[in-house]
Order: structure tokens, then sequence, then C-alpha cells
């Protein structure tokens, strides 16, 4: 009975989404919603403070080390690298150094990894290495990137933008908007001119993911691609 009642409540948990920010989270959770709650129910999307930087030194290495089938990194597209897998190359090739220059390339930080043994022995230099190889391995089945570069430009409307600040007589914003390239600052102009204060970008956010949600342009498809790809991944 016990042990039915542990897997029951891994049935429950599902996979694990770990984005980097609130807005990633919302957007994924509106797609999983739009799935139906068949799919969603499969899912649990979360995010921790500190960005990407955190998911790549700390909580890939924990993941990758303990095994972790069922976790899953989405990054924003910027993050986005070719992944490197250690099983392409040569035997002669797979050493701790390479993998070291793999996982440095790939994430654009230098992660430290922390093995037990006596480095006299040589100890520490082969468990370095095979936690670098799982590390690489995790990146490679476990990690996937949305589209475009941030999820501000994910969501981002011209056309809508322009109706709502016309509409509210607001047509100044309008060449502000257009003036920068940045999409976070495009979505902070809206909400002063919605609500006079930018610290409520997340309503005019909002406002915008519905209609992305309800118009599933290929930004859309491309994150149902994603999480059907994790849906099909054995744990």
């Amino acid at each position: 009975m016990k042990r039915f009642i542990i897997w029951s409540k891994q049935i429950r948990q599902g996979k694990q989404i770990i984005v980097e920010d609130l807005l990633s989270k919302q957007i994924i959770d509106g797609v999983l919603r739009e799935l139906g709650q068949a799919t969603a129910s499969l899912f649990n999307v979360t995010f921790y403070t500190g960005g990407e930087s955190v998911i790549k030194e700390h909580f890939i290495s924990v993941y990758s080390h303990a095994n972790e089938r069922n976790k899953f990194i989405v990054f924003d597209g910027d993050q986005r690298h070719a992944h490197f897998n250690p099983d392409s190359i040569v035997a002669a090739e797979q050493t701790n150094e390479r993998y070291q220059q793999e996982i440095q390339n790939q994430t654009g930080v230098n992660v430290k990894f922390y093995p037990d043994g006596n480095p006299n022995a040589g100890a520490r230099a082969d468990q370095e290495k095979v936690l670098r190889e799982k590390y690489l391995k995790f990146y490679l089945r476990n990690v996937s990137y949305l589209p475009l570069s941030v999820p501000e430009e994910i969501i981002w409307n011209q056309v809508l933008a322009e109706t709502i600040l016309t509409a509210m007589g607001k047509i100044e914003y309008i060449q502000r908007i257009n003036a920068t390239q940045d999409f976070k600052e495009k979505f902070l102009l809206v909400a002063e001119a919605m609500t006079g204060d930018k610290r409520n970008i997340e309503a005019s956010e909002k406002t915008f993911l519905e209609k992305w949600l309800s118009d599933k342009p290929n930004s859309y498809n491309d994150i149902v691609t994603i999480i059907e790809s994790i849906r099909a991944l054995n744990g």
C-alpha cells in the first residue's frame, strides 16, 4: 500500500519544467491550458530567482549528478547553443579537459564540480570527468529553448499595441515604442500608457499573452513542439 501511495504521488508530480522567469512560466502555462487538462496535469512549470546563470551553475549540476530524468530546463532563446554529445567523439578525446571546454562553449559559464576522493590518487579527476559527462548528457536530453530571443518578444504584437494606444489617445507612445528594440521596454511603455505606472508591466503582458494564445502564431506551435517532445521522453 505504501509503495502504491509513493508511486501515485510521483505520477501526480509528473515532469517539472524550469524556466528563467515569471513570463516564461506564464507562457508555457498558457500553452498547457490550451492543450487541455489531460496534458497540463502531466507538467509542473516553475522558475527560481537568479535566472539562467543559477540554473546552469547549480540546478543542472545537481540534476545531472542525481540522474534526474523528469526535470527539464527551457531557457530563453538568447541562450541557444548547439548541444554537444560526449558519445559523438572517439574514446581518446573523451577527456576531462574536453568536457570542460564543451560545457564552457555550451553554457558560457565556468561550471564548478565538486567530486569526492583523494586528489593525489587521481580520484578527483576521474570523478570530475564523470560529473562533466553527466552534465553534458543532461543538457543534451533535458534542455530546450523558447523561440525567438526573449519571452517579451514572443508575445509582442505591434498591431495590438497601436490599437490600444490609439484608442486611449496615447499616439506619442507609439513613437516611443518604435524607437526601442528592447521588448521589455516596449511593455514598460505600454504599461505606463495604460495605467500611468511602468511597474504594472504584468498587466500589459497579460493582455498581450491572451491575444497570443488566441492567435496561436508560429511561436505558439514551437512551444507545443517543445512540450510534446518532453512528454514523449520516458522517465
